[in-house]
């Protein structure tokens, strides 16, 4: 599968990638409804425009940890996959990044259970880009 760009966004400390495509919408987390008797990766849930959506926190997700000291407040990336739509809380978001390389099969990516949702990794001038499966990073937030 060749990818020319890729968009590029920080979770854990770490630099994981999607489809340009695939992202809807970039938003300051606005005020978190929490939802109870959820898991981590399900904090709660935002307005964003007229839709409610489902906030998935990757770092917890993916099991991975926070840095000493970092918030949780970050930025929302709003993605659709298939009839699959909600805001990931991300760390940082770099923006999108030109691909030089149809990329490997992911060895650097086996931290916590990321190595299951890595499709594909790139070397980049700025480090190691780990491409998502979407479809399923949001199939396995659901309740």
């Amino acid at each position: 599968m060749r990818i020319s760009e890729v968009f590029v966004l920080v979770v854990g400390g770490l630099r994981l990638a999607l489809p340009p495509s695939a992202v809807v919408q970039i938003a300051a987390p606005p005020a978190l409804v929490p939802l109870p008797l959820t898991p981590p990766h399900l904090p709660g849930v935002v307005l964003l425009g007229q839709h409610v959506l489902p906030v998935v926190d990757l770092t917890h997700l993916l099991g991975l940890t926070r840095a000493a000291g970092e918030d949780t407040g970050g930025r929302l990336v709003v993605v659709r996959a298939d009839d699959l739509e909600a805001a990931l809380r991300v760390e940082s978001i770099p923006g999108i990044r030109r691909l030089e390389s149809a990329g490997q099969d992911p060895t650097g990516f086996t931290v916590g259970t990321l190595g299951r949702f890595v499709e594909r990794e790139f070397e980049t001038p700025e480090g190691l880009v780990g491409l998502l499966r979407l479809g399923e990073v949001l199939n396995a937030a659901r309740l």
